[in-house]
């Protein structure tokens, strides 16, 4: 358990690294005009009849590399909604994820499903980035701010995805975590 926490640790680290690095290279620094009011992730969770699924568009492993040859964000999408999912997790990490903000604003474009942004949240302008490509939630990881891995609290970062009308997903690793995480304004 502690080799499997290091290198979940250790994944952390480069991930933020990561960020940081697309931060000062400008990544985040797309603006949309695009004009979306959110819609809750939360609530159609909950008025869900049956077992609510988030489905995920997802290019790239870190661990197994390509997972996917065609990358027609726009017809994966379509097929979610199709299926029934209740909400849409787009990965807009591009380092080791190979995501895309431009893979949220066009799965934006063809659904009115709630869209979760997945990616390492450092920063206040990653969250303007995602509101303005169309996002309606945005994936916090509770880890990466015990670590103090953000200049910003956990609660600071909460915060601020509120006061741009977007929910929080809160995504937690261990049962210390999840009962800290119950100790926050996370909307999930």
């Amino acid at each position: 358990l502690k080799t499997l926490e290091r290198s979940v640790s250790s994944f952390l680290d480069k991930a933020v690294q990561a960020a940081q690095t697309n931060l000062e290279n400008g990544y985040y620094n797309l603006v949309s005009t695009t004009l979306h009011k959110p819609v809750s992730l939360k609530k159609a969770i909950l008025n869900c009849k049956k077992i609510p699924v988030i489905a995920e568009i997802k290019f790239h492993s870190p661990a197994t590399g390509a997972l996917r040859e065609s990358i027609d964000v726009e017809g994966m999408a379509q097929a979610m909604v199709r299926g029934g999912a209740v909400g849409i997790s787009v990965l807009t990490e591009p380092t080791f994820f190979k995501g895309s903000l431009n893979h949220l604003q066009r799965v934006r474009r063809v659904t009115g499903l709630p869209l979760l942004m997945k990616d390492f949240i450092i920063n206040p302008r990653q969250v303007d980035a995602g509101a303005s490509m169309g996002a309606d939630a945005i994936l916090i990881i509770s880890a990466i701010y015990d670590a103090g891995l953000s200049q910003r609290s956990i609660g600071e970062m909460i915060d601020y995805v509120h006061q741009k009308g977007l929910e929080v997903l809160l995504e937690v690793h261990c049962r210390k975590e999840f009962h800290q995480a119950l100790h926050t304004d996370a909307d999930i």
